[in-house]
């Protein structure tokens, strides 16, 4: 597997046989892709909140966690190939 080079984070590329696999409906292979990409889902669902004493609290909206989670797995199926 390949790396982002001159990236400080060093995170792994997922690997082509595993996107292929997703492409083509493997659900292991689509869950791979989603527990890739969970930390950018859990980021773009995440709100900062001040509670009534000020403090910053960080709340997840599960439901656009899930949205984010099935538009994913929607993009992944609309590449199929016959």
């Amino acid at each position: 597997m390949g790396k982002f080079k001159g990236n400080k984070n060093r995170r792994l590329l997922l690997p082509f046989f595993v996107i292929d696999a997703a492409i083509n409906g493997d659900e292991d292979a689509i869950d791979t892709v989603l527990l890739h990409f969970e930390g950018y889902i859990t980021a773009f669902a995440t709100w900062k909140m001040r509670d009534e004493h000020g403090n910053v609290r960080k709340y997840i909206n599960e439901t656009i966690r899930d949205e984010l989670r099935n538009k994913l797995i929607k993009e992944i199926r609309k590449f199929k190939v016959a």
